[in-house]
């Protein structure tokens, strides 16, 4: 039904620790089979800050992804680009209403939850998420908490 879609597709996978990870592999080879349209870019919540350093050759985001993710997006597509939040109801749920108050069309905005539905957001969350993301997006190469 896509096999023509051009778009470019970015996947943040997010995961409390290395070992957590799954299907690395498999997204690096659709990133490669799909020219780059298709980028996949983890997430690893429990290397935070310089108190956690990453491994040699980790090229991944650091923290968590309604912390790490909004730095990288770019403010400039947001009204235009598809968000699919696949996950955790806290996580979910921050980041849509982020996604609303920085002014991205709740039609641009679509969910799945699978745990923690009656999680409460938090508007400070909220409110540090905006400001990441109506920022200049900043380099993936080390995103994380500020110490």
């Amino acid at each position: 039904e896509n096999a023509g879609e051009q778009r470019p597709t970015k996947v943040f996978a997010g995961f409390r620790a290395l070992s957590d990870v799954i299907f690395e592999e498999e997204l690096e080879a659709l990133a490669e089979d799909t020219d780059g349209r298709v980028r996949f870019q983890m997430c690893v919540s429990e290397l935070r800050d310089e108190r956690y350093p990453p491994p040699p050759g980790y090229e991944g985001l650091r923290d968590r992804v309604t912390r790490s993710v909004p730095q990288v997006l770019d403010p400039a597509e947001l009204k235009t680009t598809h968000f699919h939040l696949i996950g955790n109801g806290g996580m979910v749920k921050t980041f849509q209403a982020a996604l609303s108050k920085a002014g991205v069309p709740d039609e641009h905005v679509t969910i799945e939850m699978y745990f923690n539905h009656k999680e409460e957001v938090l508007d400070s969350e909220v409110e540090d998420m905006v400001k990441a993301l109506q920022a200049p997006a900043r380099s993936s190469e080390w995103v994380g908490a500020e110490t």
